[in-house]
């Protein structure tokens, strides 16, 4: 399983100088159901605080949300929970897989017991000794057929990917779907709250830059392809991978 975080450094708890303030909102975005909207966060606020004399207004609420990254701390929160899930999968398995492992041992332990009283017992004919042994390889090789699944079964695996590159790569991908029209206004609205205008063109500039330098290293320019971006008054094109 790949998750999508940085190490884990807690970020989703309060950051060294973040106000009290700023924090309180950003834990109700953090803490919020289903999809996270930054115009969501003051009618959570009237229905859990209705008591106080004020409330911060969707600019100051989006001006926090950007100097304090909700987005990227949120990601980081979301895969947290993730991960704990993971380790306790983890853990459950481990627990199974040394208690069929013991099982199995103690039916092993159990068969050849009965195998041995079976060969000495003198007054038992040869062919039904001959049937029991056959009978008893079958299930011994059985027994450890599952011990050796169980051995290699894979538990999940974590990989760490940036996650600040993953995100710009998403936002070039939605931006470029918005400008073929296969875009809701709302999800393109949602995924550009963390980012002014100027923000976004310099992830554009600076992907678009970087693609081609890696398209020129490897001498593909002539076949390459583009898409366009238009965002703002620019427009941009972006070399596909």
């Amino acid at each position: 399983m790949v998750v999508y975080t940085n190490e884990n450094n807690y970020s989703w708890l309060r950051q060294p100088n973040e106000p009290d303030n700023k924090y309180k909102w950003f834990t109700y975005y953090r803490d919020m159901k289903g999809t996270r909207r930054l115009n969501k966060v003051v009618q959570i606020m009237k229905e859990k605080e209705p008591y106080l004399e004020s409330f911060p207004s969707y600019n100051q609420i989006k001006k926090a949300s950007s100097l304090w990254k909700w987005k990227a701390r949120t990601i980081d929160y979301d895969n947290y929970l993730q991960i704990q899930l993971i380790t306790s999968h983890k853990q459950t398995l481990i627990i199974y897989e040394e208690e069929t492992i013991n099982i199995d041992k103690k039916i092993y332990q159990a068969l050849n017991n009965e195998l041995e009283r079976v060969i000495n017992n003198k007054e038992l004919p040869p062919d039904k000794k001959i049937k029991t042994l056959l009978n008893a390889t079958k299930l011994n090789h059985e027994l450890l057929n599952s011990v050796e699944h169980i051995a290699n079964t894979e538990v999940p695996e974590i990989k760490y990917i940036d996650m600040e590159a993953t995100k710009e790569q998403d936002l070039i991908n939605i931006l470029i779907d918005n400008s073929s029209g296969s875009v809701k206004p709302e999800d393109l609205q949602s995924l550009l709250e963390d980012y002014s205008e100027e923000e976004v063109k310099e992830i554009l500039t600076r992907n678009i830059n970087k693609r081609s330098a890696e398209i020129n290293r490897i001498g593909l320019s002539e076949f390459t392809q583009y898409d366009t971006v238009n965002f703002g008054n620019n427009s941009f094109n972006v070399p596909r991978r």
